[in-house]
């Protein structure tokens, strides 16, 4: 188990301690690269999460039908975040 101190001086408005915990089991990163790792992680794991979440149910068993559908599904999702981000999360 370990407790990773990030420092916060200002950037992005924030600031303080931010404290993480790891449970960790023969790692072979470096302690201070753990949080680094994790963040790379978690987004590998959103990107399935997301992938699940509107994918296309088929029982088409043609391969190339079935990524156009995995491909049209991803498409979707990042114009989604685009026009979220663009139109409304805007600073005004």
């Amino acid at each position: 188990m370990r407790v990773i101190c990030n420092y916060h001086k200002g950037f992005k408005g924030k600031h303080g301690i931010q404290y993480s915990l790891y449970v960790v089991h023969r790692v072979t990163v470096a302690f201070h690269q753990l949080h680094h790792h994790y963040k790379d992680r978690f987004g590998i794991k959103t990107t399935y999460r997301i992938k699940n979440q509107c994918r296309i149910r088929t029982t088409r068993k043609n391969p190339v039908t079935r990524l156009l559908f995995v491909a049209l599904a991803f498409i979707r999702v990042n114009l989604w975040v685009y026009l979220l981000w663009f139109f409304v999360s805007r600073t005004q």
